[in-house]
């Protein structure tokens, strides 16, 4: 999938970045971060 980043599409990228780390940390690659978690509203 293109993924494309413009001074309007901050909800699109945030939500990317988020599905990413949700990616991560359900494989068991990476763990939520206060930051990551704030950030996501996890």
């Amino acid at each position: 999938a293109r993924y494309h980043a413009g001074p309007d599409n901050d909800p699109a990228q945030k939500v990317y970045v988020c599905r990413v780390i949700a990616n991560m940390v359900a494989t068991g690659f990476g763990k939520w971060t206060p930051n990551a978690s704030a950030f996501c509203n996890q």
